[in-house]
């Protein structure tokens, strides 16, 4: 073999290209294993003209490929070939990679015609190591060589309805002496699994009138996210969510949304297909909390993307597949603490739908169910022993005398009253009557704005007053976790009530906004993490003014997460920022905050 085949790159990108024909002929059988990396890997598209093959065939494979390769590049390997380009090819086809095709009726599999399109030199593709999906090369870095191939085999003048898939056998570089083939195949542009070893031989059923449907024998041989509908509750102490995954066109069994037979749902009708999938599905499938029937409000509706690291919002992006368009709808419902009961009722079943995957999860995890007609109840029941429950970290009140609260509004409403008490005094009761109800309306004033528009300035009596360096981080401590609490809440009314506990009226605003950023879920629609812990890690704190308040230095870290279409988003943010902390109305407040650094870890 030549000195590293890749360094055979020069023989290579000189670019072999050939297109022969082949023999008509049946497969082998091989062994089936789960793997997702492999030497040599198998890009398998199915339309209905036929199959075309694209193969990146690594070093230790090629010896299991000598059949394939052109006379001079085999050569310049020191791989031995046998007989002539056309015997060589004809046993590709019919022992290497066969693929044959099954009409209903048949018993055995006729072997479809193929032919090379093209053989070269190329960069290996770089692949996500869950999805499998094609990256780019990091910056630095040499792709390992490869000879790719592509093939073609075409259907008569009836497409299969059943395909038979084998890879070769003998010299290579996997655990058996064979080739290590990492495959996945496509039909009509779909995904029919996730990557996995070809091992032997892979029995297709085609569906050609939905794709979707379209399966491996093997159960071990699927994509992921093969269900065509699936169904979530998650509960906690706030709120009861249900959420549905579904593909529009599968939903036509129930409601018209003017899909038709289209190939693609144009950009234009993507609105009103998700109105109408939220108005449809929250009109079905009820939710009963604790016995009690209840309306779960749409919360957002939007096309989704599905892949083993996630499901992420389509948007923008143009007219989308008809086949694979998925739509996730949630719907809300707000609680007040941890129910016991939970059923959804599923109602939606047909001919193609005759089961729903479905997932109740709490604070310990899922807990899956096939719902069938049957049975069609998701149910949750509460055998959590000790639930996590929302609580508000307490914070030390501020020492006595350190500080005094200004009513400068009462005062205001006092120096008027005294002002016009005088008149009154002086003219009697010959003052004008609107003299008579400013008096009147400045006396209640006094009392009942005594406890608005206060200003806090240092006690002249006890102005020296301070709390110690443990005390600080205390409260600094107490105010941050209590600050990210509040986005336990659903209602933006609410959040606003809970966070003027721990922040200054002037400072509400960028706070809520800036925290309701830093959880929000990039790629989910708006949808927004949970927080579950607040670390302070450091607070260093210097008096200002000599009395109570104070600045500090903080570096603080955030976990949050959300479960959300089946997939738990978890965030973790580090924070550096300097807080002023001061008492006012008798309670510690953050009046100011300035972050200095922000990292998503």
């Amino acid at each position: 073999m030549v000195e590293r085949i890749f360094g055979l790159r020069g023989i290579l990108c000189a670019g072999v290209v050939l297109a022969l024909s082949a023999a008509m002929v049946e497969g082998e059988a091989l062994v089936q294993t789960q793997a997702m990396k492999a030497s040599t890997i198998a890009e398998i598209f199915i339309d209905e003209a036929g199959v075309r093959v694209e193969l990146e065939i690594g070093e230790a494979d090629l010896p299991a490929f000598r059949n394939v390769l052109p006379a001079d590049l085999a050569t310049g390997l020191g791989i031995e070939q046998e007989g002539t380009a056309a015997t060589r090819l004809e046993r590709f086809f019919g022992e290497d990679f066969a693929i044959g095709g099954l009409l209903i009726g048949q018993v055995e599999a006729e072997a479809l015609p193929g032919r090379v399109v093209k053989v070269e030199g190329r960069d290996r593709t770089v692949r996500d190591e869950i999805t499998g999906e094609p990256l780019p090369i990091a910056a630095g870095e040499e792709a390992e060589a490869v000879v790719f191939v592509e093939l073609e085999y075409l259907f008569g003048s009836e497409k299969p309805e059943t395909l038979q898939i084998s890879g070769p056998g003998g010299e290579g570089g996997g655990p058996t002496g064979a080739p290590s083939i990492g495959f996945v195949a496509y039909h009509e542009g779909l995904p029919v699994n996730d990557f996995r070893y070809l091992a032997g031989r892979a029995i297709l059923f085609l569906d050609w009138q939905d794709p979707w449907y379209s399966k491996f024998r093997n159960p071990n041989l699927q994509r992921t996210f093969s269900a065509p509908i699936q169904a979530f509750l998650y509960i906690d102490h706030y709120e009861v969510r249900k959420e549905i995954v579904v593909r529009p066109v599968d939903l036509e069994a129930w409601v018209d949304l003017g899909i038709g037979g289209g190939e693609v749902i144009p950009a234009e009708d993507q609105a009103a297909i998700l109105e109408a999938v939220g108005a449809f599905l929250g009109a079905h499938c009820p939710v009963v909390i604790d016995g009690e029937p209840v309306a779960m409000e749409l919360d957002r509706v939007h096309f989704v993307e599905r892949s083993l690291k996630g499901t992420t919002v389509v948007e923008g992006q143009g007219d989308l597949p008809t086949v694979s368009a998925t739509i996730g709808a949630i719907f809300v419902a707000s609680i007040d603490g941890l129910p016991q009961e939970v059923t959804m009722e599923w109602e939606l079943f047909s001919d193609r739908v005759e089961m729903v995957e479905a997932v109740a999860t709490d604070e310990a995890g899922g807990m899956p169910s096939r719902l069938i007609p049957p049975q069609p109840e998701l149910e949750w029941t509460n055998h959590l022993k000790n639930p996590k429950l929302p609580t508000f970290a307490e914070v030390p009140p501020p020492p006595a005398g350190g500080r005094v609260a200004i009513p400068v509004a009462s005062l205001w409403c006092l120096f008027l009253f005294v002002i016009v008490a005088r008149a009154v005094w002086v003219q009697g009761m010959g003052v004008s009557l609107l003299t008579k109800l400013t008096a009147i309306f400045a006396f209640i004033g006094i009392f009942s704005l005594w406890n608005f528009a206060r200003i806090s300035v240092p006690n002249p009596i006890r102005s020296e007053v301070r709390v110690t360096e443990e005390v600080e981080t205390e409260i600094v401590s107490g105010l941050l976790r209590n600050t990210y609490r509040a986005f336990d809440y659903r209602s933006e009314d609410v959040i606003y009530d809970t966070l003027e506990r721990s922040v200054s009226g002037e400072l509400l605003t960028d706070v809520y906004l800036d925290i309701q950023r830093a959880l929000e879920l990039q790629g989910q629609g708006g949808a927004r993490a949970k927080v579950n812990a607040v670390e302070v890690e450091t607070v260093v704190g210097e008096p200002v003014d000599g009395g109570p308040a104070f600045d500090a230095d903080c570096v603080w870290t955030v976990t949050g997460s959300v479960g959300h279409w089946g997939h738990i988003h978890e965030r973790r943010n580090r924070y550096e920022g300097r807080v002023r902390v001061e008492p006012i109305n008798e309670q510690w407040k953050i009046t100011t905050l300035e972050l200095t650094d922000e990292e998503r870890l």
